[in-house]
């Protein structure tokens, strides 16, 4: 009897999206921060653990950013762990903090 293995699970790695419309040349320049609080401090690089959380700067200029139309979009992929909490926001290129946001993260369900 012959049998085939399973395919292997599929994988996926979520990602963020940010989009400014209209876009301005001071918006391509200010820098974004990413922080992923994971569930397990554990998960994170040795040198990140004291900080609990994974660090991503960024800008619209980077990163597979696109600008058209007027509009600036931006995508990041997060990291493949379990996510507690993201924190993001935007500095101004003088360094002034524009804006900033905290979303809670729901849990994956797995099933067995």
């Amino acid at each position: 009897m012959d049998t085939e293995a399973p395919p292997p699970p599929m994988s996926w790695r979520a990602t963020v999206t940010y989009r400014k419309s209209p876009c301005s040349a001071a918006d391509v320049r200010a820098e974004f921060f990413l922080q992923v609080v994971p569930e397990d401090v554990e998960d994170l690089p040795v040198d990140r653990r004291q900080h609990g959380f994974g660090n991503m700067y960024f800008h619209y200029g980077e990163h597979a950013a696109l600008a058209f139309g007027g509009q600036c979009i931006a995508q990041r992929t997060l990291p493949d762990y379990l996510i507690a909490r993201i924190r993001t926001g935007q500095f101004a290129p003088e360094g002034d903090l524009i804006w900033t946001a905290e979303f809670p993260v729901a849990p994956r369900l797995v099933s067995e």
